[in-house]
C-alpha cells in the first residue's frame, strides 16, 4: 500500500492535466484525464465537456440544470418530476439508474429529518420511516428496472462496447441494491469484456462493498498504475484509509478532493476523519 504523499502527489498530477466533463445523465461535473472518466456522483461513465452537450442537446442540460438546483435544495418531488422530462425524452437504462439514485436521496434526507429530542410520542418520525422506507422500494423497483432494460439492450445490441457498457451498469445497480452475488457476476463479465479501465474500477467499488478495504486498496494501485484512471478512485482510496484507522490521511485526501468535487459524500467523510483522527 503507497502513502499518502504518493496518493496527493498522483491526485495532484491528475487534476492538474484534466478537464471538466459534465454528465449527461446526472449533470454533475467532475475533472477526466484524456477522453473519459466516471461521474463522482452516479458513477456512469462520462465522455463529454458542457459545451459539446449543450451542442447535442441544450434542452437536455437545461433540464439538468433544473434537476440540480432543486436536488441542492431538497425539493425532491420536483426534482423527480423534472427528471421524468429527460426519462421520457432518453428512456435509457443508465436515466432509469439516476432517477433510482435520487429516490435514494429522497430516502436518506428523510431518515436525516428523524429526531429524538421532540416532546411527546414523536409521531413525526414514524412518519419520516415510513417515507424513507416506500422512497427506497420505489428506487429497489428502479434499479431491476434498469438491470432489465440493460440486460435486453445487450442481447438486442450485440457488440464490445455493448457488453462492457451494460455489464457495468448492472454492476452498479446490483451494488446499489446490495446484491453481492449478482455483482460478481456482472464483474466477470465486465472483465471479461477487456476493458480494463472499467473491470479495475468498478473492481475497486465491489471490494468497497463487502468491505475488503486492503484489497479496495490493492484495485486502486493497479489504476493508478495506468496513464488513465478516473479521478474519484481517490474517493475510495480515502474512504479505504478511513476504514483501516488511518483517518488522519483520509483527511488529507478527502481535504483535497473537496476543491475539485462537489460532493456531499466527500465532504461527510472529510468531517468524520476530522472529528475521529
Amino acid at each position: 500500500m503507497a502513502g499518502v504523499s504518493h496518493y496527493l502527489r498522483m491526485f495532484d498530477a491528475a487534476e492538474k492535466n484534466s478537464r471538466s466533463f459534465m454528465c449527461q445523465f446526472c449533470g454533475a461535473y467532475t475533472p477526466a484525464i484524456n477522453n473519459q472518466g466516471i461521474c463522482h456522483a452516479c458513477e456512469n461513465v462520462i465522455s463529454s465537456d458542457r459545451a459539446a452537450l449543450v451542442k447535442n442537446s441544450s434542452d437536455a442540460c437545461a433540464i439538468l440544470d433544473n434537476y440540480n438546483k432543486q436536488v441542492a435544495s431538497s425539493d425532491f418531488d420536483a426534482a423527480l418530476k423534472t427528471y421524468d422530462s429527460l426519462l421520457a425524452k432518453y428512456p435509457a437504462p443508465n436515466y432509469t439508474y439516476v432517477k433510482a439514485l435520487t429516490y435514494i436521496s429522497y430516502s436518506n434526507y428523510e431518515l436525516s429529518k428523524i429526531r429524538y429530542d421532540l416532546p411527546g410520542f414523536m409521531e413525526e418520525n414514524s412518519i419520516h420511516k415510513a417515507k424513507a422506507s416506500s422512497l427506497f422500494s420505489s428506487a429497489k423497483l428502479l434499479l431491476n428496472k434498469a438491470i432489465f432494460d440493460a440486460a435486453k439492450q445487450a442481447t438486442s445490441q450485440p457488440g464490445q462496447q455493448a457488453t462492457y457498457g451494460t455489464s457495468y451498469l448492472m454492476f452498479l445497480a446490483a451494488a446499489k441494491l446490495g446484491d453481492i452475488a449478482a455483482a460478481k457476476s456482472y464483474l466477470s463479465k465486465l472483465k471479461a469484456s477487456g476493458n480494463a479501465y472499467l473491470s479495475t474500477y468498478a473492481e475497486t467499488v465491489f471490494n468497497s462493498h463487502i468491505g475488503d478495504f486492503k484489497a479496495l486498496l490493492s484495485s486502486a494501485d493497479s489504476i493508478l498504475r495506468s496513464k488513465d484512471f478516473p479521478i474519484n478512485v481517490f474517493y475510495y482510496i480515502s474512504y479505504a484509509l478511513f476504514k483501516l484507522g488511518k483517518r488522519a490521511d483520509s483527511e488529507k485526501l478527502t481535504g483535497a478532493l473537496q476543491k475539485v468535487l462537489s460532493s456531499n459524500t466527500v465532504s461527510s467523510l472529510n468531517m468524520y476523519s476530522r472529528m475521529l483522527k
